[in-house]
């Protein structure tokens, strides 16, 4: 992918640009192989499995749960902490317990979610040390005119972002950083049309469980 037309800074709330600057691909240092205690795969588009690593299994993954659903892409679900979380054919994004499989809440954003979902975790330190900092799940549902945020404890909707500039759509997914920044690459109609665009949420989730999607209410407490 060539970047042409540079990086360009926005400020997510308003979609207004700050500034626009060469841009310079800098390859990341290889961090090494990771180690999972869980992973979540998506199988022949209609089910989610869970596994659990396992020493003495001869896969060393041994299965805990599978999920039938509406109709989930082939994108690797999202595992983090004690949720699992996916987006579906059926225009929606979904937080399951990773003990059971079980719904927390189930948001429809009206669209199809067939890439892989983005995770956002607030950069700021908490006061208190076993408060959880905000956390959002993010989005971009087809054809990719538009990034969704949502609050992962409870599924509410916290913004909607219409990507700036016409006949221009998202490429693959959305990332995120350390120092809580977005990064989102779009392009044209024309190849050579492709950016990359680099985000600040500056509208933070809330850490209530409250969910105004209208969906299930999140029952947090049980695990």
């Amino acid at each position: 992918l060539r970047f042409e037309e540079g990086a360009m800074l926005v400020t997510i709330a308003g979609g207004s640009r700050l500034h626009r600057e060469p841009l310079e691909l800098v390859a990341p240092p290889d961090p090494g192989p990771v180690k999972r205690r869980y992973r979540a795969i998506a199988d022949e588009g209609r089910r989610l499995i869970l596994e659990r690593s396992c020493r003495s299994c001869p896969r060393r993954w041994k299965r805990v749960w599978k999920l039938r659903t509406a109709g989930i892409p082939d994108a690797t679900p999202l595992v983090q902490g004690r949720r699992v979380y996916f987006g579906s054919a059926d225009n929606r994004v979904y937080g399951v317990r990773r003990r059971n499989g079980h719904r927390v809440w189930a948001t429809d954003v009206e669209g199809r979610v067939l890439r892989t979902l983005g995770w956002w975790v607030s950069p700021e330190t908490p006061e208190n040390e076993k408060e959880q900092p905000p956390a959002a799940v993010l989005a971009i549902p087809e054809p990719g005119e538009e990034l969704i945020v949502l609050d992962a404890a409870g599924g509410s909707l916290v913004l909607r972002f219409q990507m700036p500039g016409e006949e221009s759509l998202a490429i693959g997914s959305v990332v995120s950083d350390s120092s809580g920044r977005l990064w989102l690459a779009r392009q044209g109609y024309n190849p050579k049309e492709a950016f990359l665009m680099e985000l600040e949420l500056s509208v933070a989730p809330t850490q209530d469980g409250s969910n105004e999607s209208g969906y299930n209410p999140t029952d947090s407490a049980e695990d």
